[in-house]
C-alpha cells in the first residue's frame, strides 16, 4: 500500500493500491494446483502432493508390497539363532554333535565280549550296535586242552580259524583291526567239542 502525503496545507491525502502483497492462509499447507511441468504424477494436490513408488525413476521391478513380503519371508531370511546346520549346503554326512564327539574322543565305546563254548556249532559272540562299526583289536583264547581248534564266524560262514597247540592263552593282537559293520552278529564255534575255550573280543564300536 502506498500513500502519497500532502504538500500543500489543507490538501487531502490521496490513498491508493500501489503494491499489494497476498497473505491469506500463510502457515497452511499450501495447495499446488499445477503438475504440467512436473514430468511425473502426482496426487493429494490439496495436502501439498504426494508420488506413488510407481511413478518414480528407476523404481525397479517390485512394488513395495512385494518387497515387504520378500522380508519377510523367513525362508529366505534367517536370523542368526535360527540357521540350522542342516539345510546348508555341502555339509558332509555328520551332524555337528557327531564332529564334537568324535573330536573329544567321546564317539566310542570300549567293547569287551566274552563267550564260553565247547559247541561244534556256531555261538553268538557279539552283536554290532546298530548305526554302529566294530573293530576289533585283540582276541584272547583260552583252553582247557592243548590242540584246540576254534573258528570264528559270521552268519555261520568261517572268517578264519585258530589252532591253539596249548593250553591257557592265545593272545591275538591285529596291526589292522577286524571292522564289522552294523547289525553284524560275530560268532563262534569250538569244532572239538570235548572241552570248553572262552575267547574274549576285545576292540571298540564308533
Amino acid at each position: 500500500m502506498v500513500i502519497t502525503l500532502p504538500t500543500t496545507a489543507g490538501e487531502v491525502p490521496d490513498l491508493q493500491q500501489g503494491d499489494v502483497r497476498e497473505t491469506a492462509n500463510i502457515g497452511l499447507t499450501p495447495e499446488i494446483t499445477s503438475f504440467s511441468n512436473s514430468n511425473h504424477n502426482h496426487s493429494n494436490s490439496a495436502g501439498g502432493g504426494t508420488i506413488a513408488h510407481g511413478d518414480l525413476t528407476a523404481d525397479g521391478t517390485n512394488t513395495h508390497a512385494q518387497i515387504d513380503t520378500h522380508l519377510a519371508d523367513t525362508t529366505k531370511h534367517f536370523t542368526e539363532a535360527s540357521i540350522d546346520h542342516t539345510a546348508i549346503l555341502n555339509i558332509g554326512t555328520h551332524t555337528h554333535a557327531q564332529i564334537d564327539d568324535h573330536l573329544n574322543g567321546t564317539d566310542q565305546t570300549e567293547i569287551r565280549a566274552i563267550l564260553t563254548t565247547n559247541s561244534a556249532n556256531y555261538e553268538t559272540w557279539y552283536t554290532v550296535t546298530a548305526g554302529k562299526t566294530l573293530f576289533v583289536t585283540d582276541i584272547v583264547f583260552t583252553s582247557s586242552a592243548t590242540n584246540s581248534p576254534v573258528d570264528i564266524g559270521i552268519s555261520s560262514a568261517s572268517i578264519f580259524s585258530v589252532f591253539m597247540p596249548i593250553k591257557d592263552s592265545l593272545i591275538i593282537t591285529l596291526i589292522t583291526p577286524l571292522k564289522f559293520t552294523t547289525e553284524q552278529v560275530v560268532q563262534l564255534k569250538a569244532q572239538d567239542n570235548t572241552h570248553d575255550i572262552t575267547g574274549t573280543l576285545i576292540g571298540y564300536e564308533k
